[in-house]
């Protein structure tokens, strides 16, 4: 029953279908130009692209996040809506663990309190294996509270910041470990990704994306309407109307939790 529940979720995501054209090669490029590798994370060749939408809070329309996209402080104050599209059928109905962190903390000239934590999740695919292969790909849920919850970037006045988003598989001995490292005490500042990862087991990411933003960060514009006002990604890959209150009520209404 569950399986289906998500198949369906999914299936409200991918009635906005996906312009074609990113690659894993391109994201692992823009990561490499963007010193996020080898700076913040070790050099790794993505399994799958992580499809990420953010809601415009004035119009209610979806923005895709492409690698180096720029995007408003406003804009990403709700959490996201998270997919991924892989041709590797065997991670269809596996769980992963979904990491995002600020590298740039309090600015990127001064880096002394980064990394900021901004999110720890644990989350699964269903096992829909067209799902996973379509270009807006399969929706990432989860059926418990966040190990670190949510909270939108608030950086202070001065250049963007390169926030990251990465999926990493999960091992069976996360939930038993990971209270050590991340807890309700733990300060968000200060965090260390490459660590975190290498301490729990997880290896390289399977997938990531990354966005700019600052105070100054203009807003995007939302997918379906016109350019970017500020810079965006060059392979032009957005999901047009994607509602992630929609999903999010629908996968609640049926007791999974809208993370």
């Amino acid at each position: 029953m569950r399986a289906h529940i998500i198949a369906a979720a999914a299936a409200i995501w991918l009635v906005s279908p996906v312009c074609a054209g990113l690659t894993t090669s391109d994201v692992e490029k823009a990561f490499k130009q963007a010193n996020i590798i080898p700076d913040e994370i070790p050099d790794f060749t993505p399994k799958a692209l992580l499809n990420v939408a953010y809601i415009d809070p004035a119009t209610k329309k979806s923005i895709s996040i492409t690698p180096g996209k720029a995007i408003s402080v406003n804009q990403t104050a709700v959490r996201p809506q998270y997919a991924v599209t892989s041709s590797q059928t065997n991670l269809a109905g596996q769980s992963f663990v979904l990491v995002m962190f600020d590298p740039d903390a309090p600015t990127p000239q001064n880096k002394s309190l980064a990394q900021v934590r901004h999110m720890i999740a644990q989350v699964q695919l269903s096992s829909d294996t067209k799902a996973l292969a379509s270009t807006a790909g399969s929706l990432l849920t989860n059926t418990s509270k966040a190990i670190s919850e949510y909270f939108g970037p608030a950086p202070p006045a001065g250049n963007a910041h390169r926030y990251t988003i990465l999926l990493f598989q999960e091992p069976a001995s996360f939930a038993s470990q990971v209270g050590a490292l991340v807890n309700a005490s733990t300060p968000v500042t200060g965090f260390n990704t490459r660590n975190f990862a290498h301490t729990l087991g997880l290896g390289a990411p399977v997938a990531g994306t990354f966005f700019m933003t600052g105070q100054n960060t203009a807003n995007a514009s939302p997918d379906g309407t016109g350019a970017s006002s500020s810079k965006t990604s060059g392979s032009g890959r957005t999901v047009v109307g994607v509602v992630a209150a929609t999903i999010a009520a629908f996968v609640a209404g049926f007791g999974m939790v809208a993370w």
